[in-house]
């Protein structure tokens, strides 16, 4: 929005961000992290800019440090795949960290139905990544970084944690510090859904649409 307003100084501009389906995830409830190993979980490609590179990092420190209270999810494929299985390896992580592969559908519902915390330190410029709505809906506090949208959908302490950087020292502490408080972990969940309810709706997105067009058509 800003760098619009800088080109087009002075003109009225309408944010209309992007919506998903939340029938898709109408049986979802608030996550209770109730059970001993929490599950840390990334969705998307497997490209250099996404931050699964520096999550691993993390995750190899966290371990150093005799932290065994998680595992790691990879769903996806891309260009890096091969690269960060041979990380994996180096750091001695095959019995935490799983690469599930690319998940669509019902699949795609049932891996964010699983885990605990959605790690997305992406430095990619993007958009408004439908992974964050998808986190938002399905309850799952999110770890990821003020890049594009994303800082206009996750408020930084309420649904999940936002960092300034990328680095993995950086994600080591925000996955320490969510890990280490539960009930934090379940207010970001309610708060998620609540999120995504009030938001990020299809509905939301057609009535948006619709007053603006009404609006041009007058």
């Amino acid at each position: 929005l800003e760098e619009y307003r800088r080109f087009k100084a002075g003109r009225r501009l309408d944010i209309v961000p992007n919506a998903i389906r939340l029938e898709e995830y109408a049986g979802a409830q608030a996550k209770q992290f109730d059970r001993k190993e929490l599950i840390l979980g990334y969705i998307g490609r497997l490209a250099d800019d996404k931050g699964v590179r520096e999550t691993i990092e993390a995750i190899a420190t966290l371990r150093r440090g005799a932290d065994k209270s998680f595992r790691f999810q990879i769903a996806g494929s891309g260009p890096d795949e091969a690269f960060l299985r041979n990380l994996v390896r180096e750091n001695n992580l095959d019995d935490i960290v799983d690469f599930l592969g690319p998940v669509f559908g019902k699949d795609k519902v049932r891996f964010w139905e699983g885990i605990d915390i959605f790690v997305f330190p992406t430095f990619h410029r993007e958009g408004l990544p439908y992974t964050i709505l998808e986190a938002l809906a399905s309850g799952t506090p999110t770890l990821s970084t003020r890049v594009g949208g994303i800082p206009d959908v996750i408020q930084d302490g309420v649904q999940g944690v936002l960092l300034d950087g990328h680095e993995p020292a950086s994600v080591v502490r925000a996955i320490e510090a969510m890990l280490s408080d539960r009930q934090r972990l379940r207010d970001m969940s309610v708060a998620a859904m609540q999120r995504a309810s009030d938001h990020y709706g299809v509905e939301r997105l057609a009535s948006q649409f619709d007053r603006i067009y009404r609006e041009l058509l007058a």
